[in-house]
């Protein structure tokens, strides 16, 4: 289980994964953004 840090800012949340070295696939990535508006 990882903590995920909360985030209104899709750039952030793209900084904070990238810290952690997490990959998400295209369509995760695609769910994301469509959540983030």
């Amino acid at each position: 289980m990882l903590p995920t840090p909360g985030t209104a800012n899709l750039s952030h949340l793209e900084e904070n994964m990238a810290a952690e070295k997490i990959q998400l696939s295209p369509e995760q990535w695609k769910k994301i953004e469509a959540a983030a508006g």
